[in-house]
C-alpha cells in the first residue's frame, strides 16, 4: 500500500442507516391478529339490546369463546384468513329506500353480521 492511500470499505466501522428489526415487525403483527384473551378473563359484554332482532343477551359467554377459539385457530394469525372468516360471517345488501344523511350523502348498502 503507497502512503497516504486509503482503501474505501476497508474498515468496519458499520453504517449509519437505521437496520430494519425484522423480528419486533414479526411479534407486533403477532400480537396485533393473535387471541390475547383466550379465556375471556377481561371480556365486557357492552350490548344491551332486548329487541328479537338483535339476539346478543341470548349468546352465551362459551358461545362466544367457541367463536374466538375457532377465528384465531390459525397457527400464523394471518390477517388474511381473519378477513375471510369475517367476509363468511357477513352478509351485504344494497339500500331499499335512499335517505339522505346530514351531509347529504345517502347509504349505499349495509352490512349484517351473523354468527
Amino acid at each position: 500500500m503507497i502512503e497516504g492511500e486509503h482503501i474505501v470499505g476497508d474498515t468496519n466501522r458499520g453504517t449509519r442507516k437505521r437496520k430494519i428489526n425484522t423480528t419486533s415487525k414479526e411479534r407486533k403483527r403477532e400480537i396485533r391478529y393473535s387471541n390475547l384473551d383466550p379465556d375471556l378473563l377481561n371480556f365486557k359484554n357492552n350490548c344491551d339490546h332486548r329487541s328479537k332482532k338483535f339476539e346478543c343477551m341470548e349468546l352465551l359467554l362459551a358461545d362466544i369463546k367457541i367463536i374466538r377459539q375457532n377465528f384465531y385457530n390459525d397457527e400464523k394469525n394471518n390477517k388474511n384468513a381473519q378477513d375471510n372468516k369475517l367476509a363468511q360471517m357477513m352478509n351485504v345488501k344494497e339500500i331499499k329506500r335512499q335517505r339522505k344523511r346530514k351531509n347529504g350523502k345517502s347509504h349505499e348498502f349495509h352490512t349484517e353480521f351473523y354468527v
